[in-house]
């Protein structure tokens, strides 16, 4: 250890040398001070006690200006330095002058505490020990020239000899009782002299305060002699080590902290230097813990920086300890540490509420101590007596771990490091606190503390599964701020995605949250969770099937659909009057969590036949066929809607999703008829199975009866545009499911052919009332070889009927550029049916040449027609003629005598 340049006084009063200004002098003052040591061991059996230290009182400054360390840059050169630590090692007096001074001041210090008050006591040991100004004082710096002495001698002692002198003489116990008497000194109001400290350059580099002075060289001299097992057992046989533990657990006034600080230092050496089995077996029968602990109960005032200096202490002690013994971390327990922990954490969480801004930046300090010190308990015992296990019949002393865990997961193995969990009592203060804590500062903390205990070691999270942590936080995270609970499910990913483990029990808890729904906003990170759990690993379909999630998601989509009903059929009867088409607010939470259940969902029933079963016998089916009726639409239910029709038994749910489809008669019919019919056809596409389904239930009869909600709505009758757009798209729609249906099936079409298209089919198309059973309208026949009959056309009023015929449905911006008010709205209508039929006819739906197409069309139809080119290019008319159940439909529409085309 460094010792700095001791501070002396150079009064007459206090030694009758001068400081000597080269080595040679020094050297004479050795010899006399060689001369009156050994007059004092020749005459010390004749001289008194008094007469004894008076003598010593005259030697130790002689000593201290001879032995003290030189400053190399004011000498000019390191050799005087040096000369000075040879000379302390060598001079053969050394011994018999350690002992006569230890001796010396360990009675004069035990003289004035004896028969005073320990505030009187405190005073007079302090104004013995430090450094006065010899002019204002009557009592010349006797001890502080002794405890200057020592300390030359601690820091030149390499061969500890002189060390074991001062322990023998009770030097550190004597030093020890020192330091707890002076917690009650007064506050001082008086510094050293001015004049003094002028004198004295190293003291002004220290600040000048005497009694600092103190403190730094005690602080040196007990550093070097507690490092020795020798010093602490002596404070064993003295029964001062108690007195450690005393000092620096007790309150005080603010200006005798640097004691404080100074006992718990000291603690700190002992405890990496000094401990053995022995010094645990005494702390352990005095009850060391125990009195720290009621000492920090008595504190009628609350500080939470002192209280944590007091834990910090104490828990460093006890992890060092724990290299050696339980015994003392077992007294802590029995002692009711651990739920002192706990009290002063809810008090500080308590404060937190109460106080100003500027008392919680203190307060945010205490936790930033107090937390992580709990957290170093956790990894704190002396043995780890738990092994990890996967089966679940082995004994109970073995962490069991649940089977049915993915192939990628190893059982982690209980590393002998310091960053397993060893002390589970610590980890339950975080639990207990969490649970009871209300700012969200605090439980903001204790997460980040667990999260960092399961990152130290994949091993932490199944040592500690036992105490159900997440479970227990489950039940209260929704009391908690959203910060927290947002943690909180980052805590569960974190066990998924870094382990590789199932935490059933947890995705358990995550249930009954849901199940439960006390507040949506947790509902929707919980449900965030689960569904991002099933995107990275889906092997959790089938867990989440049986640990109930299944059963719980169909719960939460019946909630939703309650929603819709409630909100959705206000919203439309609001909006009844202006037609407007509502769209659920995806900020909403209801609808968030609504989406975020159908796409889980989706998830769980993709290519999983035995969730589908379980889905329906919730009634999950019924439900999804109700929510339709709220003009709710989204990927998420197509994939749900999907699944039921192409698993096993999809004929009844097929049935019912046709069923519902022309069950409701609300103003936003068209609209739910439209979203059921794109439900079909995407069911049709991919499946063959739904085809034939579609076929037995009798689907072309529910589809074509769709058509029934446009009886009359194509008439000369102006209809607002949008109303218009509507009917237009839902017979495109109707037409387009009639198309997938038959797509690939050769009995579907036959169907179609045989008892629809010529029947339903066609009655429902002349029941649009663009048809007029008044109005006729001959064919028109063109002899490509008779000039002499032509055919007068309206060139204008026919680029008009082309833009019609080719316009794009999907298309609402230009909806109104394609008709004029110059042709009546039905004859618009007819031919926007024969531009449908004809998309029946070629199957170009869902096509990407149907673009090209219409357009070869329109080139080939530009030009007149008495001229001898064709209005359809054969390629075209061969693939129209080839469907033959739908051409059934063009000619019962053109041979009937009531009917009206354009040609």
């Amino acid at each position: 250890m460094n010792v700095p340049e001791s501070i002396y006084p150079y009064s007459h009063k206090c030694s009758n040398s001068v400081v000597l200004p080269n080595e040679k002098e020094t050297d004479l003052t050795l010899l006399h001070l060689e001369k009156l040591f050994n007059e004092f061991i020749n005459s010390k059996s004749q001289l008194t006690e008094h007469e004894q230290a008076t003598r010593l009182y005259h030697m130790a400054p002689l000593y201290c200006n001879i032995f003290k360390p030189r400053n190399p840059v004011s000498d000019g050169n390191d050799r005087s330095a040096t000369s000075a630590s040879t000379r302390t090692v060598s001079w053969e007096f050394n011994n018999a002058f350690c002992y006569h001074i230890s001796y010396l001041l360990a009675k004069e210090i035990k003289h004035r505490a004896s028969n005073q008050s320990t505030e009187g006591a405190s005073k007079s040991i302090a104004t013995y020990l430090q450094f006065q100004d010899s002019e204002a004082q009557n009592e010349p710096c006797n001890g502080w020239m002794l405890l200057t002495a020592i300390n030359i001698m601690i820091a030149t002692d390499d061969s500890f000899s002189l060390q074991k002198i001062m322990i023998n003489a009770s030097l550190p116990s004597t030093l020890v009782r020192c330091i707890y008497l002076f917690l009650d000194l007064p506050e001082e109001e008086k510094e050293c002299d001015i004049s003094a400290r002028n004198s004295l350059q190293k003291s002004e580099a220290h600040g000048g305060n005497c009694l600092l002075l103190l403190y730094s060289t005690l602080s040196q001299i007990l550093h070097k002699l507690c490092s020795l097992p020798s010093a602490v057992e002596e404070l064993i046989v003295m029964d001062d080590l108690t007195l450690l533990f005393s000092t620096v657990t007790t309150q005080f006034a603010p200006c005798n902290t640097k004691w404080r600080a100074l006992a718990r230092e000291i603690l700190f050496i002992i405890a990496e230097h000094g401990l053995s089995n022995a010094i645990l077996s005494y702390l352990h029968g005095k009850g060391c813990i125990a009195l720290c602990l009621d000492n920090m109960r008595r504190s009628s005032v609350f500080k939470p920086l002192d209280t944590v200096e007091m834990l910090l202490s104490i828990s460093a002690f006890l992890q060092r300890s724990c290299c050696f013994s339980q015994t003392l971390l077992d007294d802590f327990k029995l002692s009711q540490g651990y739920q002192f922990i706990i009290d002063f954490l809810l008090k500080v969480d308590l404060e937190l509420v109460e106080n100003g801004v500027e008392e919680n930046d203190v307060l945010e300090n205490v936790l930033r101590m107090t937390i992580p010190m709990i957290v170093s308990l956790c990894t704190t015992g002396f043995t780890q007596t738990q092994t990890l296990v996967p089966c679940s019949d082995q004994k109970q002393k073995h962490v069991l771990i649940p089977k049915g865990q993915p192939q990628e997961f190893r059982v982690p193995h209980i590393s002998a490091k310091g960053s397993c969990v060893r002390n589970l009592n610590a980890f339950q203060v975080l639990q207990t606190v969490f649970l009871r804590a209300s700012t969200a500062l605090l439980c903001c903390k204790i997460l980040e503390a667990i999260m960092e205990i399961y990152r130290m070691d994949d091993a932490n999270y199944f040592i500690l599964e036992s105490l159900n942590t997440l479970c227990l936080f489950a039940e209260k995270i929704h009391l908690k701020p959203k910060m927290i609970q947002s943690t909180f499910f980052e805590l569960v990913e974190f066990i998924v995605i870094q382990l590789n483990f199932v935490p059933r029990k947890e995705l358990i808890s995550l249930s009954v949250i849901l199940k439960s729904n006390y507040v949506m906003e947790t509902s929707v990170r919980c449900t965030r969770t689960l569904v991002h759990l099933l995107r990275i690993n889906n092997g959790f379909v089938d867990v989440y099937r049986e640990v109930g999630i299944l059963e719980v998601f169909v719960t939460c989509m019946k909630r939703y659909k309650e929603y819709l009903c409630i909100h959705m059929d206000a919203i439309a009867s609001e909006m009844e009057e202006s037609l407007e088409k509502v769209i659920p607010s995806t900020s909403n939470t209801a609808e968030s969590l609504g989406r975020l259940v159908l796409e889980g969902l989706g998830m769980l029933l993709n290519g999983n036949a035995t969730n589908t079963a379980i889905f329906k016998n919730c009634g999950g089916n019924k439900c999804i066929y109700e929510m339709m009726k709220y003009d709710h639409y989204s990927p998420e239910m197509l994939k749900i809607v999907r699944e039921l029709i192409s698993t096993v038994g999809g004929e009844d749910d097929m049935l019912n999703l046709l069923k519902n489809m022309n069950a409701d008669r609300a103003p936003n019919s068209t609209s739910i008829r439209m979203n059921v019919l794109q439900f079909l056809i995407e069911c049709l596409r991919e499946s063959h199975r739904s085809r034939a389904f579609f076929r037995k239930v009798g689907g072309f009869v529910y589809v074509v009866n769709v058509l029934e909600s446009l009886k009359g709505q194509f008439t000369n009758i102006h209809l607002n545009n949008e109303l218009l757009q509507k009917n237009v798209r839902l017979f495109r729609v109707v037409c387009q499911t009639l198309s997938a249906a038959m797509r690939f099936e050769p009995a579907n079409a036959k169907y179609f052919q045989s008892e629809i298209s010529n029947t339903l089919f066609y009655q429902a198309i002349r029941e649009f009332g663009c048809f007029s059973d008044t109005e006729i309208i001959q064919p028109y026949t063109h002899s490509y070889t008779d000039h002499t009959n032509v055919f007068s056309v309206d060139e204008q009023k026919m680029e008009l009927f082309k833009t019609v015929f080719h316009m794009t449905f999907d298309t609402t911006d230009k909806w109104d550029m394609c008709f004029s008010d110059s042709i009546p709205w039905s004859l618009n209508s007819i031919c926007i049916i024969y531009r449908v039929l004809y998309d029946i006819v070629l199957d170009i739906f869902d096509k990407q040449e149907t673009c090209d197409l219409m357009q070869t069309s329109r080139c080939n139809t530009t030009k007149p027609v008495a001229k001898s080119d064709h209005p359809i290019p054969n390629r075209i008319l061969i693939v129209a003629i080839s469907r033959k159940d739908i051409t059934h439909v063009f000619g019962a529409l053109h041979s009937s005598k009531n009917a009206s085309g354009i040609t």
